[in-house]
């Protein structure tokens, strides 16, 4: 092991000698930078676009075990058709008598998976960057949300539901929303 750590040193202070002084402040900042045991793994590259990014990270595992609903969506994030849309965001919660599990207009009850909009089709997904988060259209609202979303600049108005408000940062905003339509047919 100590025999390993010289070398390892040794490397690191060969490559600052030939490195051009941006690459000899990072080396110096970390030494160890760049040495990887012959063992490790390579580091996955992952795309550069937000929302692949986070489903790739999602489907491997990293937030922890997914629902059926979440593995399509993000599935369909890596392969369907994707929209960018300026959404206005809002939220609905229980104090404002939509209670976990209150129906939504298209069969199920609400919870963090449920999105409301009145332009998007049933079932579609669409994922918010800030933060990071899929949904899926369940709901509709009042009509007048869509004239406001529009003089708020947005192409569209999009309603999450939330425990409570403020729930993990969400709040009312004007923001891009990616939008990932389901084949036709599709149940979950």
């Amino acid at each position: 092991m100590f025999r390993a750590t010289i070398i390892a040193g040794l490397l690191a202070a060969v490559t600052l000698v030939g490195a051009p002084p941006a690459a000899q402040q990072q080396t110096e900042q970390s030494p160890a930078a760049g040495i990887v045991a012959d063992n490790a793994p390579a580091p996955e590259v992952l795309p550069a676009d937000p929302l692949q990014r986070c489903a790739t990270k999602a489907l491997r595992g990293d937030f922890g075990t997914l629902k059926p609903w979440q593995i399509i969506g993000y599935n369909l994030a890596l392969t369907g058709k994707t929209t960018v849309k300026l959404a206005w965001l809002t939220t609905y919660y229980p104090q404002e008598g939509f209670w976990r599990g209150k129906g939504c207009r298209w069969g199920i009850g609400t919870s963090e998976r449920v999105a409301a909009a009145n332009l998007l089709p049933a079932k579609t997904y669409v994922w918010i960057s800030s933060p990071p988060h899929l949904r899926q259209v369940w709901d509709t609202g009042a009509k007048w949300n869509d004239r406001v979303a529009r003089r708020k600049g947005a192409a569209l108005w999009c309603d999450l539901w939330v425990p409570y408000p403020g729930w993990k940062g969400i709040d009312t905003r004007v923001c891009p929303v990616f939008i990932l339509m389901p084949a036709e047919g599709c149940r979950n």
